[in-house]
């Protein structure tokens, strides 16, 4: 095991391979997302999440048909950064599919960025779930990761 001095001296392409290296078996929550819509029973699921309090009050259910208000869309998005923090992995799951909606939505229909990742790096993750979702959430997706790509 190299002791700290090594770890410190090591050139920043070295210890940037290192920490991918560290970080490359562990499942984000967008992976674990997609996986959950992947299922055999994804659709119901995601037809299920409409009902969920983090939801409530928000017609999310109607947003690729009526564009949602920008307060709305920063509602979700706390809201689900709340279920995100939760303990149990349902709420979690939730939470993600919320956090995406609201940058779906923000991107396709006002052309704004509201998450903290780089363009880049957002657009990656989004990238697999316009296959993932069904239409019409995956025509939003698509169109949010175009916002993104030419940004």
């Amino acid at each position: 095991m190299p002791n700290n001095d090594e770890l410190t001296n090591l050139p920043k392409a070295a210890m940037t391979e290192l920490l991918a290296c560290a970080l490359e078996g562990e499942e984000s929550p967008f992976d674990r997302l997609a996986a959950r819509l992947t299922r055999q029973d994804g659709s119901q699921w995601l037809q299920a999440q409409w009902s969920i309090e983090m939801f409530e009050g928000l017609n999310a259910e109607d947003w690729p048909a009526e564009a949602p208000s920008k307060e709305d869309i920063a509602e979700l998005k706390k809201r689900s950064k709340r279920a995100i923090r939760d303990d149990d992995a349902e709420q979690q799951l939730a939470g993600t599919l919320g956090y995406v909606i609201a940058n779906v939505m923000s991107l396709a229909n006002y052309g704004e960025k509201i998450s903290n990742l780089d363009a880049e790096t957002l657009a990656t993750q989004l990238r697999d779930f316009v296959e993932v979702l069904e239409a019409p959430w995956g025509d939003c997706v698509a169109a949010a990761v175009k916002v993104l790509s030419s940004s």
